[in-house]
């Protein structure tokens, strides 16, 4: 079969003339409504594991407001007892949610930053930031995928994320 050539043109709508070329479309970029109040990816199957988890509501309350204020690379830096004050909580059960939330390594520990301690959301829980920073920080993870998808009951990604028997 022959191809047939694309006799193309641009019409001025204002005038009616026909214009010799084509001209390009180039919508403005569209921003998410999130984008003003910050935005955080979450992994379904793992929000659906923390969903059905033994944690307490107090660990469950501290979790969602370590995400509230989660900064770029999975970034918490957090002063422990002004953020207790803050929520309402004892410093001391704040301190324990931490831990919990350490144990089950839904946070990881980071780097000491001033008198303020860091921590990083696993970036298998969510992730801030961009596709590539977290594909190295699944990378870097100490628990190579296959495991976490063991953990989670998944057999794998290609069988359609079919859960263990």
């Amino acid at each position: 079969m022959a191809r047939r050539k694309m006799n193309l043109a641009t019409l001025d709508l204002n005038t009616g003339d026909i214009k010799d070329g084509v001209f390009v479309y180039c919508p403005k970029k569209q921003h998410s409504s999130f984008s003003g109040d910050g935005f955080v990816v979450m992994s379904q199957v793992r929000a659906s594991m923390l969903a059905n988890s033994d944690l307490s509501k107090t660990t469950f309350r501290v979790l969602m407001k370590l995400i509230s204020i989660l900064d770029m690379d999975n970034l918490i830096a957090i002063n422990q007892s002004e953020l207790a004050a803050e929520m309402g909580l004892h410093k001391q059960h704040f301190g324990n949610s931490i831990k919990e939330l350490l144990a089950e390594s839904i946070i990881i520990e980071g780097a000491k930053l001033g008198k303020s301690k860091s921590y990083r959301l696993n970036a298998y829980y969510g992730w801030k930031g961009s596709t590539e920073n977290h594909n190295d920080a699944l990378e870097k993870d100490p628990i190579p995928l296959s495991d976490r998808m063991k953990q989670s009951g998944i057999e794998s990604v290609i069988d359609g994320g079919k859960k263990s028997k």
